[in-house]
């Protein structure tokens, strides 16, 4: 598997469709936060 197949195989790329990995919007929105360095704080909350 590249990973082109299945982008969500690959960690960080994509959302864990198919998984039974669920993720809340809090858990979501402090990724982004810190992905993105505080980007999407006050706007996902």
């Amino acid at each position: 598997m590249t990973g082109v197949e299945s982008p969500a195989c690959v960690p960080g790329h994509g959302l864990p469709r198919g998984r039974t990995v669920v993720v809340t919007d809090e858990e979501w929105s402090r990724a982004l936060d810190v992905t993105l360095g505080g980007t999407f704080r006050g706007q996902h909350a």
